[in-house]
């Protein structure tokens, strides 16, 4: 196999790799890495692998994806099947019609990436896969001729050539070419953890998640509408069932919520694009409903995805009327159970601060509080583990924590006295994007508050905002920063504005290539009038004739360019001439100008001869001279206008 044939299988391989090593099993990959290097080391001696290895490593991976995946139906295990097949149809191609259908299995299974993830990096890993394909079946073709090998920089560089091209054809078609609806739907696996956020809860969860800078979600909307930072609270869902250790939701939250007929939302409209297309929950602000389909609130008002949608972007209104709650005598003695057995000393603290309450919910609920800050708690990202009764333990001799430390603690001091409350989990606060146009949410604004069953509704109170007022006011980020060192913050700073400049790209990608759906694509020619198919099927057959035009003019005035003027006017004096006349394309400018002497007589035939001479001189010599170019060009009349005079065209 030629070296240049070889690389250029094992580039496309690794950047395909690349692509796909995030949702391949690790020991897939370990085992496609292994056959790329059996690939290599059996091209360079020449040797062919046996089949039987061929065979059992394909065993192996078919029985890695299945343990993943639990099937072989399914976009993942799909995917992860043609990636195992190509690295194997590499194995045992030891031709030029196998290079052929590697190359080109290549492009079909770097596609089918996209299946994994529509993001900008994702793109450009399959474009420079793409490249690689390409340049590889260029290499293929230039075996049919002697030549001397090229460069990979060359060859990469005629391939990038091509590709541009191509590209104002497809740039084209992507904005004219019209939206269809999907003829049928592919089901989108949900076996990853797509957010932070699990369905349970223990002390240390949180503040674990709080250390990821990565983008949980974003959110566009008028950004002077927003409410302020400390009023924030990106609601995911309730958690009401403690065991002791953990949190829980119970079963009966995930129950659809009927919405009334008829009910007019009227509130803030925001536009919802979660960081991961396949996340299980909508992070929305409180009392937040959903504009399109294919969505549902639960009963506990958390906003949960129904099915997979083609849009990543969700369409959502925050009322400015919260909807009126149903009372159910079986929830709310759900959120007031406990174990009675555990966390004595808790339960007699929440007892004797109930009775010098007098017994009022309110004044009991800013006793607590108080209590909080008189016991000297502290906000830490590292709390440490609790031991026995966590509840107690955390209350009375740890007493540092993160949120959801003094959520779930002030919960129980509820429930001690009879008073429903329960756990709610999902993010407070985030910042602005660099635009300015967007608000970003990250995994480090995770948190956990309280709601109370108060006045007949649901009411939320954050108990961190009593410890930490700074971490609800300025946000986790600011509050953070401020208990770093000098170094520290200069580190984190660098990699915040990474993380911040790469997924206010990648939301861009997703809006404005991934999120060009029919509507986006209907409104946007509406502004130029486009609103009917005629009309922009017209558009489009112009701008593609405008285009190929334009290719032509280019080609030919660059062409046009690099000619001598003794070859232009060379050129202009064989358009004169009748088409019997004309250069061959077998015929050399020498000979045809030979041809020509024999039709012209005395001075001109001479002319003539002396010009085949000069015209070999001039294409063959090292030096090259023109003659005189007013001359030539009187020349050349005068043996045009005998041309047509003696010689009479052909019939």
């Amino acid at each position: 196999m030629p070296d240049t044939i070889r690389n250029s299988i094992i580039m496309s391989l690794l950047l395909l790799l690349c692509a796909q090593v995030l949702f391949l099993p690790k020991l897939l990959v370990a085992l496609l890495i292994s056959l790329l290097l059996l690939f290599w080391l059996s091209s360079k001696k020449s040797y062919r692998v046996p089949k039987s290895i061929n065979f059992v490593a394909m065993v192996m991976a078919l029985a890695l994806i299945y343990s993943q995946q639990g099937t072989f139906f399914g976009v993942e295990a799909g995917v992860a099947i043609l990636t195992s097949f190509l690295f194997a149809k590499v194995l045992e191609s030891h031709n030029k019609r196998d290079w052929i259908v590697v190359f080109n299995f290549a492009l079909f299974v770097s596609a089918s990436s996209f299946l994994y993830s529509a993001s900008v990096w994702m793109t450009l890993l399959v474009i420079l896969c793409l490249l690689s394909c390409l340049v590889g079946l260029y290499r293929l073709h230039q075996l049919n001729f002697n030549t001397k090998p090229s460069t990979l920089l060359q060859d990469a560089k005629q391939m990038s050539k091509l590709l541009l091209y191509a590209a104002p054809f497809f740039l084209i078609l992507f904005i004219f070419f019209p939206r269809l609806p999907p003829l049928w739907h592919m089901p989108i696996a949900n076996s990853q953890a797509t957010t932070g956020l699990s369905e349970q809860m223990a002390p240390g969860d949180i503040a674990n998640l709080s250390q990821s800078s990565a983008l949980a979600f974003r959110v566009v909307t008028a950004m002077d509408q927003l409410p302020p930072q400390q009023d924030l609270y990106w609601r995911a869902m309730v958690l009401d069932h403690y065991d002791g250790q953990r949190w829980s939701a119970d079963p009966s939250n995930q129950q659809a919520l009927m919405r009334p007929r008829g009910q007019a939302l009227t509130g803030l409209r925001y536009q919802y694009l979660a960081a991961d297309s396949k996340a299980k929950w909508v992070m929305g602000l409180e009392y937040s409903q959903p504009l399109q389909r294919g969505y549902y609130i639960q009963q506990d008002g958390a906003i949960r995805v129904a099915q997979s949608t083609n849009t990543p972007i969700l369409n959502l209104v925050w009322l400015t009327e919260p909807r009126a709650q149903a009372v159910y005598p079986a929830i709310l003695d759900r959120n007031r159970s406990y174990r009675a057995e555990q966390d004595q000393l808790a339960q007699q603290l929440a007892q004797r601060l109930y009775q010098a309450s007098q017994a009022d919910t309110s004044i009991y609920i800013q006793q607590v509080l108080a209590w909080y800050e008189a016991q000297g708690f502290q906000y830490s990202l590292s709390p440490g583990r609790l031991q026995g009764d966590h509840i107690e333990d955390f209350l009375f001799r740890k007493k540092i924590g993160f949120c959801e430390h003094y959520a779930s603690s002030f919960v129980m001091l509820m429930r001690y006295v009879g008073i429903p409350a329960r756990v709610v989990i999902g993010y407070q606060g985030g910042q602005a994007a660099p635009d300015g146009q967007s608000w970003e949410v990250r995994q480090q604004d995770a948190h956990a508050w309280s709601e109370v069953w108060l006045d007949g509704r649901w009411q939320r109170i954050d108990p961190t905002a009593a410890i930490a007022p700074e971490r609800i006011q300025q946000g986790i980020q600011n509050s953070l920063w401020q208990q770093q060192s000098a170094f520290k913050q200069q580190q984190l700073a660098w990699t915040s504005r990474l993380h911040i400049w790469s997924d206010f790209v990648s939301y861009q990608w997703q809006s404005k290539v991934v999120g060009y759906d029919q509507t986006k694509q209907l409104q946007w020619l509406g502004n130029f009038g486009l609103t009917t198919p005629l009309r922009l099927m017209i558009v489009a057959i112009v701008a593609i004739f405008t285009l190929v035009a334009s290719l032509f003019l280019l080609r030919w005035l660059r062409y046009y360019s690099q000619q001598s003027s003794y070859e232009r006017q060379l050129l202009a004096f064989e358009h004169s001439l009748s088409a019997d006349l004309k250069k061959h394309s077998f015929e050399s400018s020498a000979a045809w100008l030979e041809r020509l002497s024999h039709h012209v007589t005395g001075e001109l035939a001479v002319f003539l001869v002396e010009l085949a001479y000069y015209d070999r001189h001039y294409r063959y010599a090292q030096h090259k001279t023109q003659p005189a170019p007013a001359q030539l060009k009187i020349m050349l009349k005068k043996c045009a206008f005998e041309l047509k005079i003696k010689h009479k065209p052909l019939s």
